[in-house]
């Protein structure tokens, strides 16, 4: 099992002024909880493998993910 770390650079009105969020989750990453006020029109960059160091690093809630197995 592995987990992805990742950094979302959000805009913000002031452009030298960037607001950034850091991701941990599960390897199947489709979609992650946007800071309220804040959406992927909003997204800057994502910067993959930084904030390991992070202190809210644990307290991350994400949207729950389901995996779908089947057979004919």
């Amino acid at each position: 099992m592995g987990y992805a770390v990742f950094t979302v650079v959000f805009k913000t009105i002031i452009p030298f002024l960037r607001r950034r969020k850091t991701y941990l989750t599960g390897n199947a990453v489709d979609f992650v909880a946007y800071p309220s006020g804040t959406g992927p029109r909003d997204v800057v960059s994502v910067l993959p493998h930084v904030g390991r160091g992070t202190a809210s690093l644990g307290k991350q809630v994400q949207p729950k993910y389901y995996w779908c197995l089947y057979s004919e």
